[in-house]
């Protein structure tokens, strides 16, 4: 084990011994550590397996090396299923004591974009004909479109990245995080067998932590689905319209509604009706779904804010 100490303080401690690999023989192989040459060397994998850094959920990268209003450059951009942006910052080494300020310039610049400006960097990065047509083919069937139209960007999560979290850098982040930032702060270690292998092991020092003011979040979109079959199971008949869903949907699932009615309190273009509309809409162009659109309307509760609503029909089982 070899330490390394500045003006009395432990900054890095590599353990050289410990971590084998076991041959079908039972013979050990010790695994060495290694450095990544650049920092690009980084960005590539990470491009290439997003996932690493969310805990194994997916993650859209839209943007690699995006330059910000400021003069900045922003490692790398993506986006959440939910529709939420990710900035991601990477350090080859220890992270530099601004790297802090530096990630919160990005949210700063980040918070005010909306679809056009997302598409526009995506367009600028990759050969694709939309973002909304990429989001929706990377996420298949967890995918909504009102994530990535009218709720996209929503939050940010910026996410620091390096070899090493200098203890200083650790404790601002773990404050902010607390205080409501959604910040994490990764350490990775790179290693390499005698055959060849590689190995990656990513450790989250910061982002564990519950965030002030911060609930439980919605329910994925597939338990969404499920959540809706269940509701549209207790209605009797064939065709129904979006605000029978809705009140089915409010007592049979009184917490998940109190989720939606405090997300969309500050939205009133977007409320929890209209999520429900919406909803149950992208969910009738699954071959999945139990249940189609009709081209028919019919008049809207008085209650409802619209004067007529879409009718949808049961699919009649095989």
């Amino acid at each position: 084990m070899i330490k390394y100490f500045h003006s009395g303080r432990l900054l890095i401690e590599e353990v050289y011994m410990g971590l084998f690999k076991i041959d079908a023989d039972g013979k050990t192989l010790r695994i060495k550590t290694e450095e990544f040459a650049t920092e690009k060397n980084i960005e590539d994998l990470i491009q290439s397996n997003p996932e690493m850094v969310l805990d194994g959920e997916p993650l859209l990268i839209i943007g690699r090396q995006v330059s910000t209003d400021y003069g900045t450059v922003i490692d790398l951009l993506g986006l959440t299923v939910s529709g939420d942006t990710v900035i991601i910052e990477l350090k080859k080494g220890m992270t530099p004591r601004d790297v802090i300020t530096q990630t919160l310039e990005y949210a700063v610049w980040i918070q005010n974009l909306g679809y056009a400006e997302l598409n526009k960097i995506m367009l600028d990065n990759f050969d694709v004909k939309s973002l909304r047509e990429y989001y929706m083919g990377y996420f298949g069937e967890s995918g909504l479109l009102e994530n990535i139209i009218e709720n996209v960007n929503r939050e940010q999560l910026l996410i620091i990245m390096a070899k090493e979290i200098d203890e200083k850098t650790e404790d601002i982040a773990r404050y902010l995080r607390e205080e409501g930032i959604n910040l994490r702060c990764l350490k990775y270690s790179y290693f390499s067998g005698g055959s060849g292998e590689r190995y990656l092991h990513i450790d989250t020092i910061v982002g564990k932590e519950p965030r002030r003011g911060v609930g439980p979040e919605l329910p994925s979109v597939p338990e969404l689905y499920k959540n809706l079959d269940k509701v549209i199971g207790t209605i009797e008949s064939q065709e129904f319209t979006a605000p029978e869903v809705y009140k089915e949907f409010r007592n049979l699932f009184p917490d998940e509604m109190a989720k939606l009615d405090e997300r969309y309190k500050n939205t009133p273009h977007f409320t929890t009706k209209t999520f429900i509309a919406r909803s149950l809409i992208s969910y009738s162009k699954r071959e999945s779904a139990p249940f189609e659109l009709t081209n028919r309307t019919a008049q809207a509760p008085a209650d409802w804010g619209y004067p007529e609503v879409k009718v949808f029909r049961k699919k009649t089982k095989q």
